[in-house]
């Protein structure tokens, strides 16, 4: 039977990446509707090396539980979304650097990447549920 269960490395790996693409979404969402507020700066999210990195040394996934319900955490690794200020980019007058046409090229990319992700994750539990219902046969 094979050796599949929530806590293991890819699964651990495909929620880490829908938790940083959540943010990388919250963050895009946050430079749009601060397009006009003059002297904002907006930000980035950066975690896709930081989950390279760890898939390829091994290293388990620390998962986040956000709800009380959540199953706890299996790993000890400490990959994260990283969320930092654009520098170096035009500025217009006001100080403000959302460039908006970039955001929305970000944005798209990032839903598609999620729902990719999202429906890898489905079918990973889906493959669990058959071993376990077969299991019990």
């Amino acid at each position: 039977m094979a050796d599949i269960h929530m806590g293991d490395r890819t699964t651990q790996s495909l929620v880490s990446a829908l938790s940083g693409l959540s943010t990388r979404q919250r963050v895009i969402n946050n430079n749009i509707a601060n397009i006009n507020t003059p002297g904002f700066k907006a930000s980035e999210v950066s975690f896709a090396g930081e989950l390279s990195n760890a898939m390829d040394n091994g290293k388990s996934l620390k998962l986040e539980a956000t709800d009380p319900g959540h199953l706890g955490e299996t790993g000890d690794s400490d990959v994260s979304p990283q969320i930092s200020t654009q520098r170096g980019t035009t500025q217009r007058l006001d100080g403000n650097n959302v460039d908006l046409e970039k955001e929305m090229v970000m944005l798209s990319e990032t839903v598609l990447q999620y729902q990719t992700v999202s429906k890898l994750v489905s079918r990973r539990l889906a493959m669990t549920r058959t071993v376990i219902y077969d299991g019990k046969r």
